[in-house]
């Protein structure tokens, strides 16, 4: 009885030292796990320390760009501004075209009218040397008359006197019409000058409502290139080479609420601006900032 109580004892003992070894081995296994969690948890504390550095550097990133965003809206009010001025300019520009058009209208009539007049004094003049020709001719009837007859001397030179008097009233009347020519022709002279500075100050004008119109053109054409979403306020990368669809280097992967503009503009167009004032073809995307919410 003894020796198989001793028997299972011994049994026992082989067990228990059996158990002892295998939970040292399970000791020298969590031993082994836990200094692999103590190099796991180094690496965690590695990681965490490189993150909040990345997030330094990303705060550091966005005040720049928040200030940049600022200026951008600045100068989107100050472009719509001047596009308001252009236009006032434009319609005051198109209103002094009106008003030379119709002063050349009335300068053409004029001169039209100066041209009837030099026509009509011309026949005139030309009515006038055809009766001084006519009375050269009884002029030389009467001295030839007063001398074959002595008698009627007296008569024949009064009729020389009258006759004479009528030739200078004739002369100083075509004189006169000579001088009023003259006066029509230096008239007209001033018209034809003043016609050719009215055409040149059209010329000069149309030009500057051509450049105002381009200008115009070109104010307009950047807000209709590559408008974001209405919700939209953050540049992203890409935009700042000028190019939408260019992100930076190891920035593939944008964060929450950041998209590139390479889509389609989506939402309603900029106040203001109508379709046909369309990038010209073959020009590079832009981007641009949406209207601000006032």
């Amino acid at each position: 009885m003894c020796e198989a109580i001793t028997q299972h004892l011994h049994c026992l003992v082989a067990v228990c030292e059996m158990t002892m070894q295998h939970l040292r081995g399970a000791v020298a296994v969590c031993e082994t796990t836990m200094q692999h969690l103590h190099s796991v948890f180094t690496v965690c504390e590695t990681t965490m320390h490189h993150l909040r550095s990345v997030v330094a550097v990303c705060e550091t990133t966005m005040q720049p760009l928040h200030s940049l965003v600022a200026v951008c809206e600045t100068a989107t009010h100050h472009l719509h501004s001047v596009v308001a001025v252009c236009e006032t300019t434009m319609q005051h520009l198109r209103g002094v075209v009106a008003v030379c058009e119709m002063t050349m209208q009335h300068l053409r009539s004029v001169v039209a009218v100066c041209e009837m007049t030099m026509q009509h004094l011309r026949s005139v003049v030309a009515v006038c040397e055809m009766t001084m020709q006519h009375l050269q001719s009884p002029v030389a009837v009467c001295k030839t008359t007063m001398q074959h007859l002595r008698s009627p001397f007296a008569v024949c030179e009064m009729t020389t006197q009258h006759l004479h008097s009528l030739v200078a009233v004739c002369e100083a009347t075509t004189q006169h019409l000579h001088s009023l020519v003259a006066v029509c022709e230096r008239i007209m002279q001033h018209l034809h000058s003043v016609v050719a500075v009215c055409v040149t100050t059209m010329q000069h004008l149309r030009s500057v409502v051509a450049v105002c119109e381009m200008t115009t053109q070109h104010l307009r054409s950047p807000f209709v290139m590559c408008a974001p979403t209405r919700g939209q306020s953050f540049i992203p990368a890409g935009c700042l080479g000028g190019v939408c669809n260019t992100p930076l280097h190891g920035y593939n992967h944008l964060a929450p609420g950041i998209r590139q503009t390479s889509l389609p503009p989506q939402g309603p167009p900029l106040h203001g601006y109508q379709a046909n004032f369309a990038a010209p073809a073959g020009a590079a995307p832009t981007c641009l900032l949406p209207p601000p919410n006032y």
